[in-house]
Formats: C-alpha cells, structure tokens, sequence
C-alpha cells in the first residue's frame, strides 16, 4: 500500500491551516505524507498504535496532533481509516496512478472518508460516490441508504429545534424533509430579552465544541467576551451561514487580524467584523 514517492510541498511549513499549530504538530503532518502505510490516493489505514510505535510519541501526544489536524481539515479521521486533504493533488496524474487511487478508494469502507473525497476531488468524485453507494447500510426498502455523519454544528442546531425527521407528516404533497424543515418562525432571531430568549436556551443550545478549540488559539476574537460566552448569538451564525466552516473561519478571522495590526485597531466591533468575515466566506 505504500508509495515511494512523496511529494512535499515546502510552502506546508507557512501553510494559514497549519498556523500557529507547533513544530511537532507541522512535523507529524509531514510523517502522515510520507510514511510507509501512505498511498497516492492520501487514503489509508493506521492505527494509533502504529502511529506512536513509528513516531516514538506518546499516545496523547499522537492523538492531540490527529485531532488538532483534523480540526484545521488538514486530514479526516474515521476509526482506521485516514484521509490526507490536498496529497492527491500533488501526485503525477500517470493512468497507473490514478488507477491505483480508485482502486483505494473503491477499497475504503468510511463514509466519512469517502464523502470528504468526493468534496476534495469533485472530479472524481464518482469513485467515491460508487463506493458510497455499497458502504451505506440497507434500509427497510431494500434499498441503500449511506451512513453520513453529521457535523457538530448540525448535531447543535437539530438538538436545539428539535428537529426530527421522523415526526415529519407526510401529507399535503409534502416529502418528509421539506415537511421537518423548520418553520420561518421556528428559525428566526429572537429579539434580546424577548420571551423567547429563555425558552432557546432551554433548547440546551451551546457553542460548538470545534469554535470554543478555534477562540481559544484565537487571542483577539477569543477576547471578545460575547464570543466566547453568546451562545444564541453563534446559534443565529450557525443558521445562518450553513455552508461555512465557522470554526475555519474564526481562525482565518484570527489571522488577517494579526497580519494587518493597524486595520485590525481600527476594528471597533469585534463581533460585528467576524459575522462579516462569515458573510465573505459564504459568498467566497
């Protein structure tokens, strides 16, 4: 399964995902591209064992640099199964390589994995969404429905409508989704000190774990005290840009404020300027 080449881009070392991460975590993110279970595909099978016997690091220490480096989507970590975003990219597109990538994929048995591929690689993604099709598990109709994870945010935002789909109805014409979507009114803001305030955050709505790890590798936005602790303010975010990784977006956020410390003085509102940020990437 390995390969004996391994390109490294050398611009990894100041790469804005890896920013601000340590030595060692940069270090390890090397050794993922360039270790003997690697394939061309960026896909293979490792377990944390093997990864502390190669490495000499401790267990901790290997599963910190995992998490810290699935966090900034640099890989994507299910079980066993391990993706490397952006390897594939940099292989020789040879007939022989890009056969020996399908096969990898066609191999995977994580939907995780596999959906993150047919994100990263849109122009292959048909090898993934084949292998999809066979991982998912049968449903009652015989047909096969595929097992996707759901992110954290959305895990948040299902939890605090409590949005269910299996209480849908089904009639009026309706499809079962359209039927759970919430409501305008469901969704909407409520206004500060509103009666509905009280009853949200009954909802047991928190801010995701992934933007608490981002503030706090964030010294000017994690300042912010409404940031850290406004937990209906990110939950508007959160519905609000459904198509933007807002923990991401946070530390790229982070880092144009330190690279341009005299337009980030000039930046008043804080919170108003990161919601913005959001807009940006929404429409980027």
């Amino acid at each position: 399964m390995g390969s004996s080449y391994h390109p490294i881009y050398s611009g990894l070392w100041k790469d804005e995902d890896l920013e601000g991460t340590s030595f060692e975590t940069k270090a390890f993110f090397v050794f993922l591209c360039s270790n003997d279970h690697v394939h061309v595909s960026g896909i293979y099978r490792v377990t944390d064992p093997q990864l502390v016997a190669d490495t000499g690091l401790t267990l901790a220490r290997v599963r910190g640099a995992l998490e810290e480096l699935e966090t900034r989507h640099r890989i994507v970590r299910d079980g066993v199964w391990l993706f490397v975003r952006g390897y594939f990219a940099r292989q020789p597109k040879h007939q022989n390589l890009l056969a020996a990538a399908a096969r990898a994929v066609a191999e995977c048995s994580s939907s995780a994995v596999l959906q993150a591929w047919g994100e990263r690689y849109p122009i292959h993604s048909q090898w993934s969404a084949d292998r999809l099709a066979t991982v998912g598990q049968r449903s009652g109709n015989g047909r096969a429905t595929v097992e996707r994870k759901p992110s954290s945010e959305q895990l948040q935002f299902q939890r605090s409508y409590s949005y269910r789909a299996e209480q849908a109805p089904s009639t009026n014409g309706r499809t079962e989704p359209e039927a759970a979507r919430p409501t305008a009114a469901a969704t909407a803001r409520p206004r500060p000190g509103s009666s509905a305030d009280p009853q949200e955050r009954r909802n047991g709505f928190h801010i995701p774990d992934e933007i608490c790890r981002a503030l706090s590798r964030s010294p000017r936005l994690g300042g912010v005290a409404r940031l850290r602790e406004d937990a209906t303010w990110w939950q508007a975010q959160v519905l609000a840009f459904e198509g933007v990784d807002l923990a991401r977006s946070v530390l790229k956020a982070e880092s144009w404020l330190a690279s341009n410390p005299r337009k980030a003085a000039r930046k008043r509102d804080l919170v108003a300027f990161l919601r913005n940020w959001f807009k940006g990437d929404e429409e980027g």
